[in-house]
């Protein structure tokens, strides 16, 4: 790890409901993010991960920046395209979240990892905007983690979701398949994954 790098991983600071960083800068976003509210989650954060390997992650941060940019133009990242080893959080992160640990922003273990953690490679000149990454180490770490889960039961075992309508439920599902499959073959291709957190 570069020595400049600062280690990033989401946590849940009570008083202000917003993601901090272990560094004690200060906030992810400069808005609450992830609050139920008569059954809508109010979200203002996206996140977007990306599957690379060693040689083209050493190219730096402008041109991580730049892929993360060009993906967002494009509305097709299925197998055979430009963008297939790209994956699409949005904004339900948090809900994810809650699904995979029970916490919108767990702080401890493997599950502080999958959606925001990692060593945080630049801050963005957006609000909360910023690109971190995990080690194939701590990738192959997630990839069991994954693995190991039934998604319709990750699903079931929320209380919170069931305040939800369907189509935001089926979007969870499926965005949780999809993380599965980013990891799985990440983890088998000895790849590094970055993650774009877009401010709200």
């Amino acid at each position: 790890m570069n020595p400049s790098t600062k280690t990033f991983t989401a946590s849940y600071n009570p008083s202000t409901a917003r993601p901090h960083r272990q560094d004690g800068k200060g906030s992810v976003s400069s808005d609450p993010t992830a609050i139920f509210t008569d059954g809508e989650n109010q979200m203002g954060m996206s996140v977007t991960k990306w599957r690379l390997n060693e040689n083209e992650f050493s190219r730096g941060p402008d041109y991580l920046e730049n892929r993360f940019n060009a993906a967002q133009g494009e509305e097709e990242w299925g197998e055979g395209s430009e963008f297939s080893n790209f994956c699409e959080i949005g904004e339900v992160w948090d809900l994810m979240n809650l699904a995979i640990s029970g916490e919108r922003f767990p702080t401890q273990g493997v599950e502080s990892l999958v959606i925001l953690g990692g060593d945080m490679l630049r801050e963005i000149d957006e609000p909360g905007g910023m690109i971190t990454t995990l080690t194939q180490q701590d990738v192959f770490k997630v990839s069991q983690l994954l693995t190991g889960f039934n998604i319709d039961s990750l699903v079931a075992r929320c209380d919170q979701f069931e305040r939800l309508p369907d189509f935001v439920i089926n979007e969870i599902r499926q965005k949780l398949a999809d993380l599965q499959s980013h990891y799985t073959l990440a983890a088998r291709e000895g790849q590094i994954v970055v993650t774009r957190i877009y401010g709200p």
